[in-house]
Parts: C-alpha cells; sequence; structure tokens
C-alpha cells in the first residue's frame, strides 16, 4: 500500500524503497527523498504550513496537473524543431543537446539537491549542474530519449518553476535585485546617519543636556535602529536561519550566523540598558555594521553580475526578425519573419548594415562583414561565395544572401555563451579552500565567543555580555566571505 503513497512536499510518486516518513505537527507524513522532508520541516518550522493548504485549494494542479506522466499542452511547443534549436545546442558526437534553464522558486541548498536529483532520474539525462546565485541550470540530455517540454515539467512537478534561459527576463531581475539591495542599503545608511547625529553629545562628553533630552536622543535613536534591524538586515537574519535549519544536512554554518548572532545580541544588550537606564546602548554601532555589510555586499553583487553579463551581452547582439526568400532562386520575394521561425536550410537575405542573425554559407554577392565580436579583429573579412559566415556578424558591404546551417543555440555566438556559462559554473580550487576554512573559522568564532563569554562571566559578569557582542563583530568574517568572490567574479 505504500507503493502508491505520495509525497507530501512535492505530490512526486514514491518509489518502492525509498520511503521517508517524518512527523509534522503531530501527523505522519510521507516524503521521496530527504530534500522535500527538510523543506516541508522548515515551512512547518516557521508556522507556514497554511502553504499546503492553500496549494491544494488552488485547483486541480497538484492531483491532475503534476501526477499525471502527459506533458501538458502549454509546453509541448518547446519540442518543436525550431524552439528546441533556439534554445538547445550540440554536445559532442554522439547527438546529445545541452541547455540553460532558469530556476524559480529556489531558496536553498534543499532545493537545489531535489531538483538536481529529480532530473537525473529521468531517462535520457546525461549531466545537470545547478548554479544557486544565478540559479540556471544546465542539462544535458539525448533527444531520442527525453525532450525539453519533458525536462520544464519534471521540474514543475516537484514544485518548482523553469523555462528556457532568456536574458531580458535575466536582465530585469538583476535589476530588481540591485534595486532591492540598494534601498536596503539607503535604509541603512540614513539610520546611520541620523543614529550617529543623535550620539554625538556622549562621544565629545557634553555635560549641558538634561536627562530628559537624552533619554529622548536614545529613544529616537531605538526607533531609528528598528527598521535598520527588521528592514535593512532582514535577508542576513534569513539567511542565518535557514543555515541553522540545513545544518542536520550540510554540517556547516553559513558566515550570516555569527553576524545575525552580533546584530540580535546587540540590539537586546542596547533595548534593555536603554529600559533600565544602566550601560551603553548600541545603536549607533548596529547601524553602521550593517551599512558597512550591505555596502560591501552590493559592490560583491555589482561584480558578480557583471561578470555574469558576459553571456546577456552576446545574446543580444542577434535580431530578433531577419528577411527571408521563400521560393529561392525561383523567386526573390522577401518576407520579414521571425528568427525564431527559421530553420536550416532557409535562405536569408542580409541588407548593408544588418546583423548576420544566424550561422550559415554565403551562396549568393560577395560582401564584407566585421566579425569583431567573434575573434576581436576590427578589420572587415572580405566573404566570397561558399565562404561561412556567423550570427552576431555585421554586414558592412553588398546585400548578400546566404543559406542558413544553423539557428539559436546551434550558433557560435551561442557556443561562446555557453562557454561563458560553464566558466561561472566551474568553481575555482581557491574558491572552494576559501569555501572550506571559512565554515571551519565560522565555528571557532562561535566558540571562542561563547567561551570568552564564559570567561568574563566568571571574572566580571558586568563585562560578560559585552565582550560576547564584540568578539562576534570584531571577528565577522565578511572579509573572507566576501573577498575570493568579488575576487574571482572580477577575474572572469
Amino acid at each position: 500500500m505504500k507503493q502508491n503513497l505520495v509525497c507530501y512536499h512535492c505530490s512526486s510518486a514514491i518509489l518502492p524503497g525509498e520511503l521517508i516518513e517524518a512527523d509534522l505537527a503531530g501527523v505522519s507524513r510521507p516524503f521521496c527523498c530527504p530534500g522535500c522532508m527538510a523543506i516541508a520541516q522548515t515551512i512547518h518550522g516557521e508556522g507556514l504550513e497554511v502553504f499546503y493548504a492553500r496549494r491544494a485549494q488552488a485547483g486541480a494542479r497538484p492531483a491532475a496537473y503534476l501526477a499525471s506522466n502527459e506533458i501538458p499542452e502549454k509546453l509541448q511547443p518547446y519540442d518543436d524543431p525550431s524552439l528546441r534549436s533556439r534554445f538547445t545546442r550540440p554536445f559532442g558526437d554522439a547527438g546529445e543537446l545541452e541547455t540553460t534553464l532558469r530556476l524559480e522558486k529556489i531558496r536553498c541548498a534543499a532545493c537545489v539537491w531535489l531538483c538536481e536529483q529529480h532530473l537525473r532520474r529521468i531517462s535520457g539525462v546525461k549531466d545537470v549542474q545547478i548554479n544557486y546565485v544565478t540559479q540556471k541550470v544546465m542539462v544535458r540530455f539525448s533527444p531520442d530519449q527525453t525532450s525539453l517540454a519533458r525536462l520544464i515539467f519534471e521540474i514543475e512537478r516537484v514544485g518548482y518553476e523553469a523555462w528556457p534561459f532568456e536574458p531580458s527576463l535575466s536582465l530585469e531581475r538583476a535589476k530588481k535585485e540591485r534595486r532591492q539591495l540598494l534601498t536596503r542599503l539607503g535604509v541603512a545608511l540614513l539610520g546611520m546617519m541620523q543614529v550617529m547625529m543623535y550620539a554625538w553629545p556622549s562621544y565629545v562628553g557634553a555635560n549641558d543636556i538634561t536627562a530628559e533630552y537624552d533619554l529622548l536622543l536614545a529613544w529616537a535613536s531605538w526607533a531609528l535602529t528598528v527598521p535598520v534591524m527588521v528592514y535593512s538586515a532582514g535577508p542576513i537574519f534569513q539567511a542565518a536561519w535557514r543555515s541553522v535549519l540545513s545544518f542536520k544536512q550540510t554540517r556547516m554554518l553559513g558566515m550570516d550566523v555569527p553576524i545575525a548572532l552580533a546584530l540580535a545580541l546587540a540590539f537586546i544588550a542596547g533595548t534593555i540598558n536603554l529600559i533600565t537606564g544602566s550601560g551603553q546602548s548600541y545603536f549607533d554601532s548596529i547601524t553602521m555594521f550593517v551599512a558597512f555589510i550591505l555596502a560591501a555586499r552590493y559592490v560583491e553583487l555589482l561584480a558578480r553580475q557583471d561578470a555574469q553579463g558576459g553571456a546577456e551581452a552576446l545574446a543580444k547582439q542577434l535580431p530578433a526578425t531577419c528577411e527571408r526568400i521563400t521560393d529561392y532562386p525561383s523567386s526573390q520575394v522577401v518576407a520579414l519573419v521571425p528568427v525564431v521561425n527559421c530553420n536550416p536550410g532557409d535562405v536569408l537575405r542580409v541588407s548593408p548594415g544588418e546583423v548576420v542573425p544566424a550561422d550559415g554559407i554565403l551562396i549568393e554577392n560577395a560582401s564584407a562583414l566585421d566579425e569583431s565580436l567573434l575573434t576581436g579583429e576590427s578589420k572587415p573579412v572580405e566573404k566570397k561565395l561558399g565562404d561561412r559566415v556567423y550570427a552576431g556578424t555585421h554586414n558592412i558591404l553588398n546585400p548578400l544572401i546566404m543559406r542558413i546551417e544553423a539557428v539559436g543555440q546551434s550558433t557560435r555566438i551561442a557556443g561562446i555563451a555557453s562557454l561563458l556559462d560553464q566558466a561561472l559554473l566551474a568553481k575555482p580550487v581557491m574558491v572552494s579552500l576559501a569555501e572550506k576554512w571559512a565554515a571551519y573559522f565560522v565555528a571557532f568564532l562561535l566558540l571562542s565567543a561563547f567561551l570568552s563569554s564564559a570567561i568574563w562571566l566568571y571574572f566580571d559578569p558586568s563585562r560578560a555580555w559585552t565582550v560576547l557582542v564584540s568578539v562576534l563583530v570584531a571577528s565577522c568574517p565578511c572579509a573572507l566571505s566576501l573577498a575570493v568572490p568579488t575576487a574571482m567574479a572580477a577575474a572572469q
């Protein structure tokens, strides 16, 4: 009977021998893998179990859409030869294809693991590489055994969304990510400057401020620190919480854990001191700390997105439409059609000043092409009949007529973009070492902070809390976490 069970989280059928059970809110739930179980435990642990009730009320999608093995009608066009050639590219000599898909709803390492393991179980899938930073998955598959539509559908079946990578969509999401981080940084900077202004009398030792005004300035600093903690530092606390929840699976704590712990302890200590009227408030230090962290992360984000923009800039060079000769050579009638609807063997006309939309052979009218995008050579290259022309190059001299040999993801310019993506997916030795030692450093930092606090608790209890916060802040691994990724992103 258990062989007919479906996963509580992703609604996939549970294969014999792969059943995993866990108690959630006092009820035993079946899961197909540890990834689904970890995600469901996280959802219930945060009190968001209403997610499953709302998902069931959304319609018949989990039962009819996801449980069926038939590819839905809305995804079938991806198996059309024109669209498949646009979103896939040949790999090797065995007839395999490679595609890049954009993932949505990916939130943690468990999500990445779940998608990767589920795709690897599909017949015909040869290799899967998921980049959590760019939220893209590169899949190599055999077109004789599976299809692009099947890959997208299988990702939907485990509770996520995917679509063929489109540079325009990626740019919009990159802009949104930069805008959100810049807004959080702006709030932190404004809070820092205002709180520092209120704290200035205590810095210079002003004695002419009455106790009532001093208390007013202290509460004003607290009120300005709250939005910095909640809004600006919100992603730091969320990342730290996810790292703690996934510790059982990863056996590693992220670098946001000591940062979030230091911020929380400093804010709690400052609030308690403000209420009791004894001790120092740390609101100026908190706002400055958050502002500096977000400023460093914003610089790192710009460097990473600049490195990732290479492939997207290449894709932008290709035109969306082209002039196709419908009945060559008996007719010279030209029709303006989308490039995606062109197939190998079609004949195109490329006017002077236009960009070649596909790879092919020049069959009429010799010309000169600017191939600087591909080769870096600024001098135009003479092309005679029978020569190859490449997508992304500019026609300079004469209106040429070419026969398509490759279009979309099969073109040379798409291959260059694919190499850039693979370079971003690859993890150099230095990055791996930095991540390894950073994890050890976080564990050592937490141990040192609590040990130092315990020692001071024995000798001078009044300084134990201050020492704990100071060690966490002073030893913050921001430099270790940002230096190597930023340097690698800039180098790539």
